[in-house]
């Protein structure tokens, strides 16, 4: 425990300083201090580097860590910590192949997952410190207490200092739409001159698209939008643009 928090210190410190343009210390240095680490306490960590006979010990760029095939997720534990210590457990939607082949991705701690995307949606996404108001194209995260995905969009929503909505509810294993309450929430911000910021899927604004007449979705200046995701098979692809 105490060799795994001094590295999500040195994580979190890097994370900080990255921020600002700096570096606690050089990414290569603590990618493979990690990878060394989980190589000899994690076992499939450790067998993965045994297959690509690489030895932990020789690593010294993170070109050389050998990646985790995100399939492993699916059959085995990819975690240095025992079940009883799980702090959080994001699985994977399932889109692709099926609820049954949903990958489980364990965590001890959530804060150095907190910091990074705290850190860096400030920076790339409200840089300006502008209060918003957070429309989220995904379910709210007690619906969906396993998703990765609804756990940034929740840490994002309360750091924005404005109203929240959330127009994607959760039911019986399928996503429903709200885009009514969307269209709604449009027109209180554009009543209000409140810049908003979207969030969702990319298959998620697709729909949003479709369902909603000329106009709707209208916001007034500063607002912005951020797609997270891809399409999944979910919807026809469309441009970002």
């Amino acid at each position: 425990l105490e060799e795994s928090e001094a590295l999500h210190a040195r994580a979190r410190a890097f994370i900080e300083a990255s921020a600002e343009g700096g570096a606690a210390e050089g990414f290569d240095a603590l990618a493979t201090a990690i990878a060394r680490w989980q190589a000899a306490r994690c076992a499939p960590v450790g067998r993965l580097f045994e297959a690509r006979g690489v030895r932990p010990e020789a690593i010294a760029t993170a070109a050389e860590i050998p990646a985790v095939p995100t399939d492993a997720f699916r059959f085995a534990r990819v975690a240095a910590h025992p079940p009883e210590a799980d702090a959080r457990v994001f699985r994977t939607s399932g889109t692709s192949l099926g609820p049954g082949a949903r990958g489980e991705h364990p965590l001890r701690t959530t804060a150095t997952y907190e910091l990074a995307a705290l850190t860096w949606g400030a920076r790339m996404l409200w840089p300006d410190g502008l209060p918003l108001r957070a429309l989220v194209l995904a379910p709210p995260l007690d619906d969906a207490p396993d998703s990765s995905l609804g756990f940034m969009l929740d840490l994002f929503a309360a750091r924005l200092r404005g109203p929240a909505s959330w127009h994607v509810r959760a039911r019986d294993g399928h996503a429903e739409l709200d885009a009514e309450g969307f269209a709604r929430a449009c027109a209180e911000a554009r009543a209000a001159g409140e810049p908003a910021f979207v969030m969702g899927t990319a298959f998620a604004f697709v729909h949003l698209l479709e369902a909603l007449p000329p106009g709707a979705a209208l916001l007034p200046e500063g607002s912005r939008a951020m797609q997270t995701g891809g399409f999944k098979g979910r919807s026809r692809e469309v441009p970002p643009e």
